[in-house]
């Protein structure tokens, strides 16, 4: 299990104000099979927080889930011919 805090201070200024954002991520790995533990399937959730209702400016929230596969392979590796 991982976690991970994010901020961001933006790159744009809008009267005055900074785009800030915040997020939280945490994410799970789960193993296909258990002779490999490097083929997994991953699981991630993210919340974030951005911007500001200051002088009718927006402010976001919002909420990420996302599944990942990942694959063990040789995909670099000379083919051994006999």
């Amino acid at each position: 299990m991982r976690n991970l805090k994010n901020y961001n201070s933006g790159y744009l200024n809008i009267s005055g104000q900074s785009n800030e954002k915040y997020s939280f991520s945490l994410g799970l790995g789960f193993p296909t099979s258990k002779s490999s533990f490097l083929s997994a399937i991953n699981l991630n959730y993210t919340y974030g927080k951005g911007g500001t209702t200051d002088q009718g400016l927006m402010e976001e929230n919002f909420h990420k889930l996302s599944l990942n596969l990942s694959l063990l392979g040789a995909w670099f590796q000379k083919p051994k011919i006999f």
